[in-house]
């Protein structure tokens, strides 16, 4: 057998040479061995065989080519501070958390090769350049221009390395999802939105009344204190109480409170009624959604482990979507496109929990008042907790716009958002754009 064979101590380090650098037994055994050695050939490592795209020694002469301008994999630019690329519509963030980390990894990994590849000793002084993408097939790309010296007192000498971090294999790993079989407890909080609770329960209608969905809706009330905001409160008392005698097997409840409204004040009292290990969705009046939603809300919330924090779509005004059109259609297109809406990544309002999860990492501040503030503050107790967040996109959660204003006597950071929010939420840059040309012409 091989290791009986007598081995000189040039094959041994050839060999511990070899399996450092990646080289498969066979390669080891062709090297060293004469061809009527009676050794039975090693099994090939799909991950180092020289056929395999993913080896890192042809990945390079296996770089995805392009067929049209579409499908370039474009170049992430860095420093060691920065990342400048279109990431939640910032062309710049501060370099934090894993791509801090994987700067700080490549920079050092680059050092090692550069030094072990010669004689002198150099050590890194500063990143000029950095580059990187992601091959979905091969893995992630860099070009870096250091600057590197021989001694303190020598010159910087610029040195461009390229390096990939290949993929491996595709591995299983244990994944643990929610329980399907749950109950979808909605809880919302309302305060004279009476047209849009309207168009909020005909779509709750069409999604779980109608299809026997494993779901219930709970509504916090605010009374309001003017003669016009109690009567609003009683129309939307009314309107429940018509769904649940048409639907009388549904769960329809709603309990009024006194007092200014706070989102996180109304939503801290509807959570509070559900048992500890009640499912619960926290929505906003606005929000349209669907069947696989509320498939999705069950499997990526996970009781004591994880909460979901789907990111919505929010559609513009409509009046500046068609307003190249003769008429505004009387059902607007919910089309995820960049004309008709955008994803509101710094939204954090929806989101599906355990009533136990909430409790444990803090709940709402309900100090808070006013528009705003309350999911970030919700969003970053879940982050520091043990309790893992659940963040993506979710298609099925729209937004549908309506008028909103920013009341004055808000907090100086809720009005900033408020006003924010509200920029962003009216129209894309250039339909705002051709409104404004328009308006000047006129």
């Amino acid at each position: 057998m091989f290791w009986k064979r007598k081995i000189s101590a040039i094959n041994l380090l050839k060999i511990m040479s070899c399996m450092m650098i990646g080289f498969t037994a066979r390669s080891i055994i062709d090297f060293i061995l004469p061809e009527s050695s009676t050794c039975h050939p090693c099994p090939v490592c799909p991950t180092c065989d020289q056929q395999n795209p993913l080896n890192p020694k042809t990945s390079m002469m296996d770089e995805f080519k392009p067929k049209t301008r579409y499908e370039v994999l474009r170049w992430a630019y860095f420093t060691e501070r920065h990342l400048f690329e279109n990431l939640d519509d910032d062309p710049r963030i501060g370099l934090i958390g894993n791509f801090k980390f994987d700067v700080q990894d490549i920079i050092s990994q680059a050092m090692e090769i550069i030094n072990r590849e010669s004689t002198i000793q150099y050590s890194f002084k500063r990143l000029a350049n950095g580059y990187r993408r992601v091959d979905a097939l091969l893995g992630v790309e860099y070009i870096l221009d250091l600057e590197i010296k021989k001694s303190e007192k020598a010159r910087r000498e610029p040195r461009r390395v390229s390096l990939i971090r290949p993929f491996t294999r595709v591995q299983s790993q244990p994944v643990k999802w929610g329980e399907e079989s749950q109950t979808v407890n909605f809880v919302v909080a309302l305060s004279r939105v009476t047209s849009r609770v309207k168009a909020f329960m005909q779509r709750y209608e069409e999604v779980c009344l109608k299809t026997n969905e494993d779901a219930s809706l709970f509504v916090v009330l605010f009374t309001g204190t003017t003669p016009e905001e109690v009567y609003e409160v009683e129309e939307v008392k009314n309107l429940l109480v018509s769904y649940q005698e048409q639907y009388p097997d549904a769960i329809i409840t709603f309990i009024e409170t006194k007092g200014t409204f706070s989102r996180a004040v109304g939503l801290d009292l509807g959570i509070r009624q559900f048992s500890e290990d009640s499912l619960v969705f926290l929505c906003d009046v606005d929000v349209g959604f669907d069947d696989t939603f509320l498939d999705r809300c069950r499997k990526n919330t996970i009781y004591k482990q994880q909460a979901y924090f789907p990111i919505v779509f929010s559609l513009y005004d409509p009046a500046l979507i068609y307003q190249d059109s003769e008429k505004i259609p009387e059902t607007p297109s919910q089309d995820i496109t960049k004309h008709n809406g955008f994803w509101v990544h710094y939204g954090f309002g929806m989101a599906c929990l355990y009533n136990q999860d909430y409790q444990t990492v803090g709940g709402f501040d309900t100090s808070t008042y006013g528009w705003g503030g309350e999911d970030v503050d919700l969003y970053d107790k879940f982050i520091k907790s043990d309790i893992k967040v659940f963040r993506a996109v979710d298609p099925s959660l729209i937004h549908h716009y309506h008028n909103r204003s920013c009341d004055p006597d808000l907090n100086a950071d809720q009005y900033r958002m408020c006003v924010g929010a509200l920029a962003d939420s009216i129209g894309s840059k250039s339909q705002l754009a051709k409104k404004m040309i328009g308006l000047k012409k006129d």
